[in-house]
């Protein structure tokens, strides 16, 4: 089964690297939504509930950011659901201080993804993947902590591309 997880978890590393290499906030959350379904299953197969948990409320996250206009997605309202439900999920995860971390990462995350400049989500990409590559050590996440650093790299590159050389 682990050996499954990991394989999906690669998958997972291709799908993240996409993500902030968009220069649309739109494409970026619907490549964010596909990464967070990979993600989901990764991680429910390795028994990390923590980060199961944010990934549901991640791709409930960008389901609502990709829907905003509509009456249903005002973004305020959402914002402060979303972190309720972090913190809710995080006592029913709880394994120790550690399951602490994909909480926190999510608690970011909600924020970020919800500015409206990917340059914004960019930025905070840095500490949300400094929690779960901290987070993937302690549950044995290979796949998720490769996709960490790739995130990171990614990211960097990204605002080498759209923030630095737009200056």
């Amino acid at each position: 089964m682990k050996i499954i997880a990991q394989l999906v978890g690669f998958l997972g590393i291709a799908i993240s690297f996409i993500i902030y290499q968009q220069k649309e906030r739109k494409k970026l959350l619907i490549w964010k939504l596909v990464s967070d379904c990979v993600w989901m299953l990764h991680y429910a197969l390795l028994g990390a509930y923590s980060a199961v948990a944010v990934t549901i409320i991640g791709a409930m996250r960008e389901t609502v950011y990709l829907n905003e206009g509509k009456k249903w997605a005002n973004k305020k309202f959402w914002i402060v659901v979303f972190c309720l439900i972090n913190v809710i999920f995080a006592f029913f995860t709880w394994k120790g201080l550690y399951s602490l971390l994909p909480t926190i990462a999510s608690l970011i995350a909600v924020v970020s993804f919800a500015m409206q400049k990917p340059k914004i989500t960019r930025f905070f990409s840095f500490p949300v993947s400094a929690c779960m590559i901290t987070y993937d050590f302690f549950t044995g996440s290979i796949a998720g902590i490769a996709n960490e650093i790739f995130t990171i790299t990614s990211s960097i590159i990204g605002v080498i591309r759209h923030d630095i050389k737009h200056k």
